[in-house]
């Protein structure tokens, strides 16, 4: 179960001081017409006293709630009170009456007699704003000045530089040398001394051939797919004895069957074939 705490405090005659979990807040006026002032803002409560019927506004400007506030300190203070009253009572005997609450008597003489309405608090009045714009106030600028168009200076005129032709040396011609063309070794056949068959795919081909010496030879070895492009399908020259040798690897992809191979070595050449597993 929370715990609750509310305290209230009587500064003056109408004027309480409130106590809360909440915060303090201060109320000023008699019961049925009160004031009260807290960190909310303030709100203004009027009702009737013993039925439990009340009206609660809260009050949107701090002035029209200062003024209620007069209002009802003034109404609730009591007639003997204050320098004045004070005055008028020692020059008259007469009876002070009692003080008159803002709402009438809290409690009538007469039990039949009906109830005191309760205040009506008039609502604040907005202020009214100007709906037509204010007219700009235009300000004329001198025009500028025209700026003197100045005429370009002549330029001075040059003639053109004559120049002297060079004079160059006459050509020295060097004598023409006899070209010899190289001795080419006599034209021999081409023979295969061994070609390493069957090889499977992923493996690696051989072929060794017998040729005049140092001739020139190539070789070309041809798939399903077209001639073989692997790195050791080089041109090469046969050694002093005309030896020639190629090594290349064979793709795992392959096909198998019987391949060609042809060797050219000068005007010579020679075929053979191997076998793919």
């Amino acid at each position: 179960m929370p715990l609750r705490f509310f305290r209230r405090v009587r500064i003056a005659k109408g004027l309480t001081l409130n106590l809360s979990k909440r915060g303090a807040s201060l109320s000023a006026g008699r019961r049925g017409a009160r004031v009260t002032f807290g960190r909310r803002g303030a709100r203004a409560t009027a009702g009737v006293p013993g039925t439990g019927v009340s009206y609660t506004s809260r009050l949107g400007c701090l002035l029209p709630a200062a003024l209620v506030i007069v209002a009802l300190l003034t109404a609730c203070a009591p007639a003997g009170d204050g320098p004045i009253a004070g005055q008028a009572g020692a020059r008259s005997n007469a009876p002070v009456p009692s003080p008159v609450s803002p709402v009438g008597s809290l409690r009538p003489s007469d039990p039949a007699a009906p109830l005191p309405a309760a205040p009506t608090v008039a609502p604040l009045s907005t202020p009214t704003l100007p709906t037509t714009p204010p007219t700009p106030r235009l300000t004329t600028v001198p025009p500028v000045p025209a700026v003197p168009t100045l005429a370009p200076a002549p330029l001075p005129t040059l003639a053109p530089p004559t120049l002297a032709p060079p004079t160059l040396p006459p050509p020295t011609v060097a004598p023409a040398l006899p070209t010899l063309a190289p001795a080419l070794p006599p034209a021999a056949g081409v023979t295969f001394t061994f070609v390493k068959s069957p090889v499977s795919p992923g493996g690696t081909g051989q072929v060794n051939v017998a040729t005049a010496p140092n001739a020139a030879c190539t070789i070309v070895v041809t798939y399903k797919s077209g001639p073989s492009t692997a790195q050791g399908l080089i041109p090469k020259t046969a050694d002093g004895n005309g030896n020639v040798s190629w090594t290349w690897n064979i793709g795992t992809n392959t096909t198998a069957g019987t391949w060609p191979i042809d060797v050219r070595c000068g005007a010579a050449t020679a075929h053979a074939t191997f076998v793919v597993l």
